[in-house]
């Protein structure tokens, strides 16, 4: 999973003044001004925005410390800002849900465990029927293989990072 660069992350005038707590005219207000500025492609690089309004407020008090209102408001800022983030890796598919994918290694955990369970009752009559250790083991790989390959196989499944939930898009997938 490719992790977060928050650097290149681009919203656009609305999503700006949902993490910054303004009105969209107040954006706009700020872009007026030169506070803020669109990159080429329209949209605002969040980590620019968030800096040059939090500089705006420290400017406007002088320079002052920052107050425990002024830290508190910036780390939800900056929470918000991460959550937006996730959200975004989430719609584009390279962010899934864990309980997902715990659900999924469950299933497929439990496919093995019934597969290689049944085994001995599918081969008991041809072991019994081997002349020597070797027949035995040949029958017992063979089995424990094709258990394995199983799971090779089931590459059909994917998980829907938008809504966390597991689909089954395929039956079958080639061999690789």
């Amino acid at each position: 999973m490719a992790s977060l660069n928050m650097k290149e992350l681009q919203i656009n005038a609305t999503q700006l003044s949902h993490v910054l707590g303004l009105s969209a005219a107040r954006v706009s207000v700020m872009e007026k001004k030169g506070i803020i500025r669109r990159a080429a492609d329209g949209k605002f690089s969040l980590c620019e925005a968030v800096r040059a309004y939090v500089d705006t407020k420290k400017q406007k008090k002088g320079d002052a410390a920052e107050t425990v209102y002024d830290s508190a408001r910036a780390k939800k800022m900056q929470a918000t800002a991460e959550i937006e983030e996730m959200n975004l890796q989430l719609r584009k598919g390279s962010l899934v849900d864990i309980e997902s994918v715990v659900d999924i290694v469950k299933t497929e955990y439990a496919i093995v465990r019934q597969r290689l369970f049944t085994i001995p009752n599918k081969v008991a009559l041809d072991i019994f029927a081997c002349e020597n250790p070797e027949e035995v083991q040949e029958i017992l790989l063979t089995q424990f293989n094709e258990a394995l390959d199983e799971l090779k196989y089931d590459t059909g499944r994917e998980i829907d990072g938008s809504a966390g939930e597991r689909t089954q898009t395929g039956t079958e997938a080639n061999p690789s």
